[in-house]
Formats: C-alpha cells, sequence, structure tokens
C-alpha cells in the first residue's frame, strides 16, 4: 500500500478538530494555546499535518538544537517569508505576518524545547502582542513539565490528549484502507484481533495494513479472515 488513508471519523480526530475549532474562534484574553499530548504512534503529526494543509496554516517540527534566530527564521519561512538576517527584524517579520493572517500555528515536537525558557517566552510574546493561536504538540507526560512553566501553563485554554484507538476506530481504518466488506461476521472476529494485536497504536496499525494489503493482492483476496491476520501477525511476530 503505497499511502495510508487519512482517516476522519475517529474518536482522536474529532476530539483534535473540535479543539483546534474552539481554539481558532476564540476571542479575547491572551490565553491562545492548545496542548496537543498523547504517547508515541497514535497518528498525532498526522493529523496536524492533514489540519494545516487544509487550512493553509503554518506548521514546523522543534529542533533540540533550537534557538531563538533558528526559531524563528522557521516560522518566517512557515509564513512565506524570506527570513530576515537580525533576529530583532526577524522577530518583527514574523510578529507583522501573525497579525496580518492570524494563523493558528502549528509546533510539533514540542519536547525538544519545553526546557528552554527562551524560545518559550519568545512563544509568550507573539502570542500576547498579535493574538496568534499556538498549537503545541508532545508526547505523554508534557503537561507536568508545561506546569513548571506558569507563563505558559496560564495561557493554555485548550487541551487535547489522543489516546488509543479503540477497537472500532480500528475497523474505521481497516474498512477505509482494505476493500470492502463480503463477509461481515468472519470480517468482524478479524477486526477484534487486529484491535488486540495492534494494542490500539495507530503506527502499528498502519504497519499491519500495509502487509495484510499485499497477502491480500498476492492471494487475490476480496476480504480480510481471521487466519489472514493470524498469518500476518505470526510473520511480524506479534
Amino acid at each position: 500500500m503505497s499511502k495510508m488513508p487519512y482517516v476522519t471519523d475517529l474518536a482522536n480526530v474529532r476530539r483534535f478538530n473540535e479543539g483546534i475549532g474552539s481554539l481558532a474562534t476564540k476571542t479575547g484574553g491572551n490565553a491562545n494555546f492548545c496542548l496537543l499530548s498523547g504517547p508515541v504512534g497514535l497518528g498525532k503529526t498526522e493529523a496536524i499535518i492533514q489540519r494545516s494543509s487544509r487550512d493553509g496554516h503554518p506548521l514546523i517540527r522543534a529542533k533540540r538544537a533550537w534557538n531563538i534566530r533558528w526559531m524563528l527564521s522557521e516560522l518566517s519561512e512557515a509564513l512565506g517569508l524570506a527570513p530576515a538576517y537580525r533576529t530583532q527584524d526577524l522577530y518583527v517579520q514574523v510578529r507583522d505576518r501573525l497579525i496580518a493572517q492570524k494563523p493558528v500555528v502549528y509546533i510539533d515536537e514540542l519536547d525538544h524545547v519545553i526546557s528552554n525558557k527562551d524560545l518559550i517566552e519568545t512563544l509568550r510574546d507573539l502570542s500576547d502582542e498579535t493574538g496568534a493561536k499556538i498549537v503545541l504538540i508532545g508526547m505523554e507526560g508534557v503537561r507536568s513539565r508545561i506546569a513548571k512553566y506558569p507563563v505558559l501553563d496560564s495561557r493554555i485554554s485548550v487541551f487535547i490528549e489522543f489516546t488509543e484507538l479503540s477497537e472500532a476506530d480500528v475497523a474505521t481504518v481497516i474498512q477505509e484502507a482494505l476493500p470492502p466488506r463480503t463477509d461481515e461476521e468472519h470480517e468482524r472476529d478479524a477486526l477484534r484481533l487486529a484491535a488486540k494485536l495492534t494494542g490500539g497504536n495507530f503506527r502499528r496499525l498502519a504497519d499491519l495494513i500495509d502487509k495484510l494489503d499485499v497477502q491480500m493482492r498476492m492471494g487475490k483476496m476480496g476480504h480480510i479472515t481471521l487466519s489472514l491476520v493470524r498469518e500476518v501477525a505470526n510473520l511480524k511476530g506479534l
């Protein structure tokens, strides 16, 4: 399978879109941050890629070695600008574009920079001066780390947490990715086993679906079966 379809009818994605919608329409005050968190492999990055692309809003990935200039430079480029040379000019450049465009800014891999007070303060300044909505995406447990920085913690008005996919979510993803059902009763058992084997982890599920797709094409099968899921699971060592 060349690419997994992006499935919007999942509990995590619905919760994410509701949270971003709430943030985007928020008016007044300076609590303009959103925190999206959750364990690895649950689809957080794919969700922000899809949403930011759909809305035409900037998305950047934090780097462990970021300093203020590097962060502002990437923000400038994401906003469609040619980064200025001096840090002060970069800041003004980004600030003015945020005021003009009023985008939602997505910053992935928050864990790389949460301990860098200078970067946190710069993001706070930008949000306070422009009213910009900023979505920070981090790993499970990042919320407790943010609590150590009241200047940021007090400005987060929307908290979104991604959790393991439910059995219904797993079934939805598989049915979107693989051929239509032809044997619903037997397929139900196959879907239930797929959910158990992947533990509700989207990344592991995507890998399983890719292997199922290969086997189904080789065997010219029209739908997944319990025996096929077991076979693929044994090949993968699940």
